[in-house]
């Protein structure tokens, strides 16, 4: 029977006869006071005893509050066997069941069950189950609350054990779930799968908060491409599958919440796109967060999953990597941000692992990531590779991503790089700082021959922090006009060219000094120097004619003595096989059938001369002269000379140390 009260609050203690109940009623209009029906279940036959089957009795009351259109059937404190599931198809149902348990056996799919029923509510129920792990059939999901296209339902102040699932929300929307504990039956060698204390399948705008979860598998499991997922405020602790898992989906939110020694897989594992990790923090998992895209359908790059933003989570002890921007469905993400989070003692065993990972495959690129402003501190014993490491490969380079503003410390052995890189293009490292780090701040593989730009930051004194580049990279030493120091005779003249440009004209025999030439700090030590001259022709250059300068020097590196001068020739011959090499548009500027026009002033380059660096490192320093010779079928006219250049290997930009020897 039903009995009609006027209501101010959701939850109050409410006289019914000769006894006071805490009842949930959903408030009026505008949050004003309502007249609800209040459906106890004991006036339907419920013995609450815990062994009755009170299905018929519960269910009547239920029945009775649908054909009212709505009210709260309440459950009086006591424990409640049911048989056979509980089921409400009529919107405004709210069941209260402050102090009351409800018990069931696996044998019932789901002890309620929700279907095309807006703005109802389960609220202070305690559920037990009879699940255990011995028997446990993996992958069978036994929930408490089902429902499936509700709008607008609550669950809250729930308490589960022994039972392998919680809350399943399908196709739902504008739904609550709210404090809602579950304790499970998994130990560490169990497997998860099938197991989630709440479970969002499809449907948007879900919140879910103040959870808590310990011995199970997911606290929560979003997927089905569901939207608008908030979860915030939720612990797990102990679980054996990833703590949140975000399948799929986007524009999802988790924040506040902590997960601790979930021990087999990722504490956060966010899929989709436009999604949100943030201010949580994480402990003891083996992965702290794994961003990626979702689906097996490319953009036009080849790139799946956008916009996703890890931020502000304080990552400690998880064995393999704190943030990995990982593939899915072997697919790499783009212009995800991994910004301002705190990584410590990560990874805990794994030698392979990072604090920060981001990678592509082949076909799939990984582009416009930003990892910026994070603290990375490694102080564990296991030595690992680096802090942070970007993992492009041949013809799926990672482009356009940032690296800037971190702050990355290692022990001084364990951390033999702070950030490694393989196949990066067209991307920025800059701004970062570096402490006690084993070899190299950075170390690039393969990613030359692009606008790529990296800047060293502030290091350790303890070695010569530079910025190092492991594949072949090439720069040149440039020694301008301005630069040539002309002796008293022999001497080139010095000319105004092309309207107020200095330059020196050589003829035979002439020749300039090139005194006190430091190698860089960004010199790849040991490598070769190649001389080479660039001039115009003041005169045609006809078919077979040459054009020689001789460099005559003496080179050392620090403390060493200067050793007898050598020579090396650089020549520019004008034959068929130079003009086979032109592209039409340059033979077209500056040839004149056979012959190399002066009329069009062309810039020449003649090829290089090879001067050994054998014992050479920083700061070496070369001196000589350079005259201009004859040679062959030498050219007779003069060189009009606008720089003359050293071009050498680098692997390294700059260096704290003033020399090495």
């Amino acid at each position: 029977m039903a009995e009609t009260k006027y209501m101010e609050s959701q939850v109050y203690d409410v006289s019914l006869g000769s006894d006071v109940y805490k009842v949930y009623v959903a408030l009026g209009a505008g949050g004003t006071t309502a007249t609800v029906g209040i459906y106890n279940v004991l006036d339907y036959g419920a013995a609450k005893d815990g062994s009755t089957d009170d299905s018929t009795a519960i269910q009547a009351a239920i029945d009775a509050c649908e054909a009212a259109g709505g009210g709260t059937v309440l459950l009086p404190a006591g424990t409640y066997s049911i048989e056979s599931s509980l089921t409400c198809d009529s919107d405004g149902v709210i069941i209260s069941a402050y102090g009351a348990t409800l018990s069931a056996a696996s044998t019932v799919d789901a002890m309620i069950e929700f279907s095309s029923a807006d703005n109802c509510a389960v609220v202070g129920l305690a559920a037990v189950g009879d699940e255990t792990l011995v028997g446990y059939n993996t992958g069978d999901m036994v929930p408490v609350v089902q429902a499936t296209s509700c709008n607008n339902l609550t669950v809250r102040d729930m308490a589960i054990t022994a039972r392998s699932g919680g809350v399943l929300l399908t196709t739902c929307a504008d739904c609550h779930v709210e404090n809602v504990r579950l304790v499970g039956f998994l130990t560490e060698t169990t497997s998860s799968a099938g197991t989630a204390s709440i479970e969002v399948s499809g449907g948007s705008d879900i919140t879910i908060t103040g959870c808590r979860v310990s011995d199970h598998g997911c606290c929560v499991l979003v997927g089905a491409d569901a939207t608008d997922v908030r979860v915030d405020s939720c612990y797990a602790e102990d679980v054996r599958d990833n703590g949140f898992y975000f399948s799929s989906g986007n524009y999802n939110t988790i924040t506040g919440c902590t997960v601790e020694n979930c021990d087999s897989s990722s504490g956060i594992k966010m899929r989709g796109s436009y999604n949100t990790v943030s201010g949580n923090s994480i402990r003891g998992c083996v992965v702290g967060v794994s961003a990626t895209g979702n689906g097996v359908t490319g953009d036009d790059d080849g790139c799946n999953g956008e916009g996703t933003v890890v931020s502000g989570n304080s990552i400690a002890d998880c064995v393999t990597y704190g943030v990995y921007l990982d593939l899915q469905d072997s697919l790499a993400s783009r212009n995800f941000s991994v910004v301002g989070n705190t990584i410590v003692g990560t990874p805990t065993t794994t030698a392979t692992g990072n604090a920060i990972r981001a990678r592509s495959t082949t076909n799939s690129p990984a582009l416009g990531h930003v990892i910026s402003n994070n603290t990375i501190k490694y102080d564990t014993d296991v030595t690992i590779n680096d802090a942070i490491h970007l993992l492009g490969v041949s013809g799926a380079e990672m482009e356009g991503i940032v690296v800037s503003g971190n702050s990355i410390t290692g022990n001084g052995t364990n951390l033999p790089y702070g950030i490694w890189g393989n196949y990066v293009l067209n991307s920025s490292i800059y701004g970062n700082s570096y402490r006690t780090i084993a070899t190299s701040n950075v170390l690039l593989n393969n990613s030359s021959g692009n606008t790529l730009y990296v800047e060293g930051a502030d290091v350790s004194a303890s070695w010569d922090g530079h910025t190092e580049l492991s594949d072949t990279a090439y720069t040149d030493l440039v020694i301008a006009p301005s630069n040539f120091k002309i002796p008293a005779s022999s001497n080139p003249t010095e000319i105004t060219w092309l309207t107020d440009l200095k330059a020196y004209s050589f003829a035979t025999g002439e020749y300039i000094h090139l005194d006190g030439i430091q190698l860089p700090h960004g010199y790849s030590e040991g490598t070769d120097l190649l001389f080479h001259v660039h001039f115009v022709p003041a005169a045609d250059i006809t078919d077979g004619e040459v054009v020689r300068f001789t460099l005559t020097y003496t080179v050392t590196s620090p403390f060493y003595g200067f050793p007898a001068t050598d020579t090396v020739t650089t020549d520019f011959t004008n034959d068929a096989t130079w003009r086979a090499g032109l592209s039409a548009g340059q033979a077209a500027a500056i040839l004149s059938g056979t012959t190399v026009a002066s009329a069009n002033n062309p810039h020449i380059i003649t090829t290089s001369g090879t001067i050994s660096g054998a014992g050479l490192n920083l700061s070496s320093v070369l001196a000589g002269k350079v005259e201009y010779t004859a040679s062959g079928t030498t050219y007779t006219g003069e060189a009009i000379v606008t720089s003359m250049d050293f071009h050498y290997q680098i692997n390294r930009l700059g260096s704290e140390n003033e020399f090495t020897g």
